[in-house]
């Protein structure tokens, strides 16, 4: 009996597989579902009819019940066989076909059991429902749309005329029929709504997805196109330290004109880079969360001043700082602020006037908050500006362009901050002003005292870099700066060259042949050598950051190197002073 058992529950589950997936051979997977749809929704409709019809039958032995019921039924079977057959658009029309047919007539004469409000919900539930499932046309969709108004019509007024006269059931007969009757359309239209569902819930997990690739993609691609720009910036910044020599020469101010457009040129590039891949943060849900530590914002400021000089002086402008004296150090996300502050002045700058300037206004309240004006030379329109911080909203500017992705990004940081950002626009002039919640930080070491600290001259630096020309640039930079250097391209080569070379710092690639710059870290703590290695990476994900501190990287510095920030991050740890950056 058990195995007879197990047969037919065999049997039974091919036979439905067979129904359900008839006609879905070879078609893509939207074709598929439709078709599945169809199928199921046909196969369960017409056993119900069989079913329901029969037990309405056997209590009202009536043919004009028992017919339309032998009708309606082998009708969607037939739909099965038609999607079988490969006809799919008979076989929808006829589904819709079958249940105006069903509504129409079984509505009118089994009016006294079926309220005429839910054959409404039913028609315009299951019908429109089912038709928008199956079709994706617009103009397919508005007609069944309207078709179904116009039967809705005609029932509502049968309802009333009676032109087809209802049956007349007994007291017994009413209330099974009527239980019968709405259960079957309950059932029908939680079908379609389950339909829907499982259909909401499949576009949100392939568009959860096409998120995670296409974030991926933006990963990967950063960090192939990190590499080379890492050269061609740090070529350029060779060369800016060169400045005194060049000047020198005959063409000299040209030559560092053409030397300001590279650097302009490769800042521009790691801002298109850093706000598309913000952008596909924030769009796949997962920004980088706040990690607060103590810092001075005016040194954060300097530094943007600084990143932003080459820019200014090549546009003409001059950036005028005015800051309260006394301005406590703070606690917060230093990244955060760091780039709401590098978009602001450079947004500013970009779009400012020839020969204007450009005004950086700093304030700290009582009331606890830190707040920023940035007002340049450049007229904004009350169109324009209600829709600046909005997604790909670019003014063109005859030196730079950018994606139209910095403001609404710099939205999103001061947002998470608990701030505000505005805009306000006159005749010649645009200020753009963040207030920002002041949380009190920490003691930390000024500037002068981080300057005063021993400085790189002297010292042992191992280059540990597979892509030969960063790994000639980073060499040249230390050279310049008087450090002994020894390179290699593999962690292998490294722990050779240890063996007979002890560096007070090892600078590493994260990605390397073999072993890579976490596997560096893990073995020189496991041989028990005490020397502070910084990554730096192209990768600028916050999980290729944590990673590298969990292990015990003395910092990580991402690519394209800023010399300056590769020199302060240097002086830290050849100080031990180990901090991730």
């Amino acid at each position: 009996m058990k195995i007879t058992g197990n047969i037919f529950g065999i049997t039974l589950k091919s036979i439905i597989s067979r129904i359900i997936n008839a006609g879905t051979p070879g078609l893509d997977e939207n074709e598929k579902q439709a078709v599945i749809s169809i199928n199921f929704t046909s196969a369960v409709t017409g056993l119900m009819v069989f079913v329901f019809g029969g037990i309405i039958y056997a209590m009202m032995p009536l043919t004009k019940i028992l017919i339309p019921v032998i009708f309606e039924g082998s009708s969607f079977f037939a739909v099965v066989y038609l999607n079988g057959l490969g006809k799919y658009q008979q076989a929808r029309m006829g589904v819709y076909l079958i249940h105006c047919f069903s509504a129409v007539y079984f509505g009118a004469i089994l009016g006294e059991t079926i309220p005429v409000e839910l054959i409404a919900a039913f028609l315009f539930i299951f019908l429109i429902g089912s038709a928008c499932l199956v079709y994706r046309e617009k103009k397919s969709r508005a007609v069944f749309i309207s078709a179904t108004i116009i039967l809705w019509l005609i029932v509502y007024l049968n309802h009333f005329f009676q032109v087809i006269t209802p049956i007349h059931f007994s007291e017994t007969a009413l209330p099974v029929i009527s239980h019968l009757c709405c259960g079957g359309m309950v059932i029908l239209m939680s079908i379609i709504t389950f339909s829907y569902i499982k259909q909401n819930d499949k576009l949100f997990a392939d568009v959860e997805k096409a998120n995670t690739h296409k974030t991926n993609f933006l990963w990967e691609t950063s960090h192939e196109i990190r590499t080379p720009l890492n050269g061609i910036i740090g070529i350029a910044q060779i060369l800016q330290s060169r400045k005194s020599l060049f000047l020198q020469l005959e063409e000299g101010s040209e030559i560092m004109k053409e030397i300001d457009d590279l650097n302009v040129a490769g800042k521009t590039t790691i801002d298109i880079i850093n706000n598309v891949l913000d952008l596909a943060k924030i769009q796949a849900g997962k920004f980088d969360e706040i990690r607060k530590t103590s810092f001075d914002i005016k040194d954060l400021i300097q530094t943007c001043i600084s990143v932003n000089s080459i820019i200014a002086r090549r546009v003409g402008a001059d950036i005028i700082l005015i800051a309260d004296e006394e301005i406590p150090i703070m606690r917060g996300d230093e990244i955060f602020l760091l780039k709401i502050i590098n978009n602001l002045l450079s947004n500013a700058i970009k779009f400012t006037a020839p020969k204007s300037q450009v005004r950086f206004t700093l304030e700290y309240t009582h009331e606890g908050y830190i707040v920023m004006h940035f007002r340049n030379s450049s007229f904004l329109s009350e169109e324009k500006a209600a829709q600046i911080f909005d997604e790909y909203q670019c003014e063109r500017n005859a030196f730079v362009e950018g994606t139209g992705l910095g403001l609404y990004i710099t939205k999103k940081l001061v947002t998470m901050l608990g701030g505000e950002i505005s805009v306000e626009t006159e005749r010649e002039h645009t200020t753009f002003s963040v207030m920002i919640p002041f949380e009190p930080g920490d003691y930390i070491p000024s500037k002068d005292e981080i300057h005063d600290r021993e400085n790189v001259a002297g010292k042992k630096i191992l280059v540990i870099e597979d892509d030969l020309m960063s790994q000639m640039i980073l060499a040249k930079f230390l050279l310049n700066e008087h450090a002994e250097v020894k390179s290699c391209g593999s962690v292998e080569e490294g722990l050779e060259i240890l063996k007979e070379y002890v560096p007070d710092v090892i600078i590493s690639d994260r990605h390397l042949p073999k072993m890579s710059g976490k596997e560096l870290i893990v073995w020189l703590k496991d041989h028990f050598i005490d020397i502070p290695v910084i990554i730096a990476s192209g990768d600028c994900s916050k999980n290729a950051m944590d990673e590298m501190e969990q292990v015990g990287a003395a910092a990580y510095i991402i690519k394209p190197i800023q010399h300056k920030n590769l020199y302060k991050i240097l002086n830290q740890c050849l100080k031990k002073d180990i901090s991730l950056s």
